[in-house]
């Protein structure tokens, strides 16, 4: 039996990351409660509303578009107290119940994904999407309304028995004007269903895999909202100078007319490219794994440090580092199989620390132990930065000497890397890595 967007609505699944989603909604719905019943007790609510808001921020996560966007509602609330002179309650009390709706959305699922598609980018978030290869039916959407693309491809699926899947993936043509649809698409639930070829207007072909950058949303597919996204992930593109759009922008959309207003969920994507020659790239699944643990235990110190994926799916170098029984050092330690450094005369790594300083360390000797070429690189806390380190500036050393004579530094004779902390730094630290490069043209 066919799963009929336009005839079924059945409940669905959870959206990802809806610990955390849920942690903030309680947050900011106990702060909002609390700050209320001070005000009616003739006290300020301004502490409550603070302490919610951190929490709420916490639970997302640092890389969060919502976490960003009550930052500035914190930041806000002060300007519009001083305004209304009180203690801003009031004016927040209006602001953020869409956001706790919008954290509490479980959207409605009517059709499976297709084989390994990704699960919906929560809404209000933006996230890289991976994307397997596909197969689709697709029509043009150029010369006839959307809702007669649409019946074209419900009556193509039906006429082969294919089952429909969610999304719907609408494509646009960008020019002075604005938005135009270009071509609408039902998706096959695998690659493995039907044939390739052309039956009357709908082209039936295969996608191969790609990466987008992706915005979810609440509400109705209206030109306004998807012109609105566009213009969010290309400001997004700006602030990420390490993706590059590769296709034009896309709707997905999960839910058929039947679903009201409320629980309805598409998405707007742009697919992207890596816009840097990435020799690492710490989102590749498993790359945590590569990495091991070499702290100053080995010599009767108490530091710790491990190699971590994200919420996000970066790596993070994150432990402990102690100064006890003589120690003072943590690091972690892969080899250099498939990182390609052979021409390059400096390495560029996109990191976010915590203000403190790390050690980049290469090995051109085969194994773990041994004398190792090191860069030190500062951090700011808090903020993605592009760390330059020139080949020719790492210097040989070991134990903390340097070594006499040493030659240069050779990309194409690296066998292995670290990433190090050390010295007076002691406590909690953290580095995430998204990717190690060789330098743009010129940089």
């Amino acid at each position: 039996m066919h799963q009929l967007l336009i005839l079924t609505a059945l409940a669905g699944a959870i959206a990802p990351e809806t610990g955390g989603r849920l942690q903030a909604a309680e947050a900011l719905e106990g702060a909002l409660d609390t700050a209320e019943r001070a005000r009616a007790g003739g006290r300020s609510g301004s502490a409550a509303l603070e302490l919610g808001l951190s929490e709420a921020v916490r639970a997302l996560g640092p890389d969060s578009e919502v976490a960003a966007e009550l930052e500035r509602l914190a930041r806000g609330v002060r300007f519009e107290a001083f305004l209304a002179g009180d203690d801003g309650v009031p004016w927040l009390a209006k602001q953020l119940p869409p956001v706790i709706s919008d954290l509490r959305l479980e959207p409605v699922r009517e059709a499976d994904l297709p084989v390994g598609f990704p699960e919906w980018t929560p809404v209000g978030e933006i996230q890289i999407q991976s994307y397997p290869a596909y197969r689709m039916a697709r029509t043009s959407a150029g010369s006839t309304r959307s809702d007669g693309a649409f019946w074209k491809l419900f009556n193509h699926i039906q006429s082969n028995e294919i089952a429909m899947t969610a999304p719907v993936e609408t494509t646009y043509s960008v020019d002075d004007e604005g938005l135009a649809q270009a071509s609408m698409a039902f998706l096959y639930g695998s690659q493995g269903i039907g044939e390739l070829g052309t039956e009357g207007a709908v082209d039936v072909i295969d996608i191969p895999a790609q990466v987008v950058v992706s915005a979810g949303l609440r509400g109705y597919e209206s030109a306004g909202r998807i012109a609105e996204a566009c213009d969010r992930l290309e400001r997004w593109l700006l602030a990420h100078p390490e993706w590059t759009a590769a296709g034009p922008p896309r709707s997905m959309g999960h839910n058929s007319p039947m679903v009201p207003r409320d629980r309805r969920y598409f998405e707007v994507q742009i697919p992207v490219q890596r816009a840097v020659p990435i020799v690492l790239d710490f989102s590749a699944p498993g790359e945590a794994s590569r990495w091991r643990s070499v702290d100053d235990v080995v010599m009767g110190g108490r530091s710790s440090s491990r190699m971590q994926t994200t919420r996000e799916g970066l790596c993070v170098f994150t432990g402990d580092l102690s100064l006890e029984n003589n120690g003072g050092f943590a690091s972690v330690r892969r080899r250099a199989e498939g990182v390609g450094l052979a021409d390059a005369h400096a390495v560029v790594l996109r990191v976010r620390g915590d203000g403190k300083t790390y050690q980049l360390r290469m090995r051109t000797n085969g194994g773990y132990g041994g004398p190792s070429y090191q860069a030190e690189f500062a951090t700011v806390a808090g903020e993605w930065i592009d760390v330059t380190l020139e080949l020719a500036d790492f210097e040989l050393k070991w134990r903390g000497r340097r070594m006499s004579a040493a030659e240069p530094l050779e990309g194409s004779a690296v066998t292995g890397l670290g990433l190090l902390i050390a010295g007076e730094q002691v406590g909690p630290f953290r580095l995430e890595v998204a990717s190690l490069r060789k330098p743009r043209v010129g940089e």
